[in-house]
């Protein structure tokens, strides 16, 4: 039998009166649509394989690269990571290339790869061979196309590397730096940055992201009648301004703070509204 974390719902303790408990606050309804959110995406799991589920997850984060204010999962769980979300460029540019769209092609030859193979790269880390022209498939494959297509923007005269056949990425970054020579130190640092970053639209992989969101989602949702009632999203609610004012009062400490899960409830339904939540903190 599963034991639930008790959340208090009587004599709840606001606690000291210095804690600002209404500024941009999360309400009552609010974490029950957030919790809403939640049960679609669990009741989508549920009744889905992983392979199903992976390629819900691609078909939303391609959504959102092409309407960057669609309200859906793909977008939740980017504003779930409130400092990339704020200073994501990819949200200001005027299209964005989708993971589907980039991992179901072959990296070398436009070749067309299934969700499967898909899945097996992006998911189980896995090497797979390209069902038309034979070559062996990896993710830095796919990274290495990255920087191939941005090299050839950025440097259109010199000859850059192809991809190799071998797929290891240090003799390709040799050979890549080989080719640059003594280029302006701006492009370097360019090229430098999109080694260092994920592939796709964002600043990281929002697929994979989801992936792991769905663990909490899981967990919550299993018990979502309990977590949708009134009282205990209040106790939460309350505990959750509690939590945030032991983070500042203890920021400059090596104290770890882990918030239970309904106080995690309540923070990723602040982290969705962006502007309030930027607020609140700066208070």
């Amino acid at each position: 039998m599963t034991t639930l974390p008790h959340v208090p719902t009587e004599n709840i303790d606001q606690g000291p009166a210095d804690i600002p408990m209404v500024l941009s606050s999360p309400t009552v309804p609010l974490v029950q649509a957030h919790l809403a959110e939640m049960k679609a995406m669990y009741d989508l799991q549920t009744t889905s394989s992983p392979l199903e589920m992976y390629a819900h997850l691609l078909a939303m984060e391609a959504d959102y690269c092409d309407n960057i204010h669609m309200e859906n999962y793909a977008h939740t769980v980017h504003k779930l990571h409130p400092v990339q979300y704020a200073q994501s460029n990819a949200r200001h540019l005027p299209a964005r290339r989708s993971l589907k769209a980039i991992l179901t092609v072959c990296p070398y030859s436009g070749c067309p790869v299934s969700v499967e193979d898909s899945y097996q790269l992006h998911i189980q880390g896995k090497t797979v061979v390209c069902q038309v022209c034979t070559n062996p498939i990896t993710m830095d494959m796919y990274k290495m196309n990255a920087l191939l297509d941005a090299a050839k923007t950025m440097m259109p005269e010199l000859a850059v590397p192809t991809l190799p056949h071998d797929g290891q990425f240090e003799s390709f970054l040799d050979e890549l730096h080989s080719c640059m020579g003594d280029v302006a130190p701006a492009v370097q640092d360019k090229v430098n940055e999109l080694v260092a970053r994920e592939i796709g639209a964002f600043e990281f992989d929002l697929v994979q992201a989801m992936l792991r969101q769905l663990d909490f989602v899981h967990k919550m949702c299993r018990h979502y009648d309990y977590w949708y009632t009134p009282s205990v999203v209040q106790a939460a609610i309350a505990r959750y301004h509690q939590f945030m004012h032991l983070i500042r009062i203890s920021r400059d400490t090596l104290t770890m703070l882990v918030p239970t899960p309904d106080i995690d409830l309540v923070w990723h339904t602040h982290q969705c509204h962006p502007r309030g939540y930027f607020e609140f903190c700066r208070s």
